[in-house]
This record gives structure tokens, sequence and C-alpha cells, in this order.
């Protein structure tokens, strides 16, 4: 159906898309925009889902989403699109009658010996995704919104409770990668403007049948 979309996300498999009739316009971001778009929680229902509404960004809400550069393109049939692992990507189709087919692969696992620092963008968004988990599941579910409150009022402070010691976990796991003071930092950057209560608030409804009709 004309006007259908689908919200922006990335995936974690390569992604190799196929436009079989009609049109479909895509706007797509690379790995280092992750920041910039918003990534609903880990374990939420929009996971790897934008909190940001590409069509109607909500700036004074998602600031850095300004920074943010898309690439864009109209899919026509016979196209082929691949997306890289990471890659964001918010889709609408042009024509009532628009078809697609998605052939996923997954990338291939590199070993400790063979990793390299730094690690590249799609690399970090895998150690992102995992970290976010593990302490999810070590300190509890409403942990990280606890621990993003406490650096909203102070990223300097020393946090006291189950939320200090998230962020001091988290961190020692970062500096694996980096070093101790960009990883103290980088968890501050992970999960600001994302890991808040209203966060439930921000799911932008797609156009359903009955609104396209």
């Amino acid at each position: 159906m004309r006007g259908a979309t689908t919200p922006a996300h990335y995936d974690e498999q390569e992604n190799m898309f196929c436009q079989m009739r009609g049109r479909k316009e895509i706007f797509m971001w690379p790995p280092s925009d992750h920041r910039k778009l918003y990534a609903f929680p880990v374990n939420h229902a929009c996971d790897r889902q934008a909190m940001v509404n590409p069509d109607c960004p909500d700036l004074k809400r998602f600031p850095n989403y300004k920074f943010a550069r898309p690439h864009y393109a109209t899919l026509q049939a016979g196209d082929l699109l691949y997306l890289p692992v990471g890659w964001w990507h918010h889709l609408r189709n042009l024509d009532n009658l628009s078809v697609s087919i998605t052939f996923w692969c997954k990338q291939q696992k590199v070993s400790l010996e063979n990793l390299r620092l730094p690690l590249k963008q799609r690399q970090m968004l895998t150690v992102r995704r995992n970290l976010e988990e593990m302490t999810m599941r070590m300190f509890g579910q409403d942990v990280l919104f606890k621990l993003a409150k406490a650096l909203k009022n102070s990223s300097e402070a020393k946090i006291p409770g189950k939320a200090g010691e998230a962020r001091e976990f988290m961190a020692k796991c970062l500096s694996n990668f980096m070093p101790s003071g960009e990883a103290e930092r980088y968890v501050v950057r992970m999960l600001q403007g994302r890991y808040q209560g209203d966060a439930a608030l921000w799911v932008e409804p797609t156009n359903t049948m009955d609104d396209l009709m």
C-alpha cells in the first residue's frame, strides 16, 4: 500500500534487499550515526528501532539527530541494495503495489586472536548490545534507567548502589577496547537520551491499512 512505512531500524545480519515490483524510497544512516538515532533500550518491544521519527523528528527530545546525514535512494523494480550490518534504514512504499524480498546472512565471526583495535563501528554495535544485556541480567532490568538518570544529574559524581556498580562494570568491560578514561565517557554516551522512564511514550505508530485507505 502506498505510504506504508517501515520505521528506522538496523539489522545484525548482512542484508540483500531486492525490489521486485513497484517503487520504494529508503533513507540510510551508517553505524557511526548510532547515537544520533537514539535506539530504543535493549529488551524494549522496539529494540533495534530508532526512537526518532525521521519524517517528523523532535529535535528538542532528540537533539543529536540534527547532525545525522542520511543517504537517500528510490528503489525501482529490479534494483538490488546491499545493506551492511548496523546500517540504519527507513523505508516507504511509493506505489500501492510494492513487493520486496530480503535475504539475510550472518557476518563472519572474528576470533579474538584476529581482533584488531580500534574496533569498527559495526563491531562496537555488537559490543554495546551485549554489554547492555549483560548489565541488565546482572544488576536488574531497571538498572540502566536508574544509571541514566544519575548520569544526567552528574556524569562525574560517584553513583551509589547497583547503578554505580553497573557503571563500573560497563566501564571495566569497555576498557578492553579503549582507554579507561574514554570507557567511562563512552558509558555516558551509550545511555544518553535512551534509557529514560518515558521510553514507552516514544513509539511512533506506523501507517496502518485503515490510515491509508
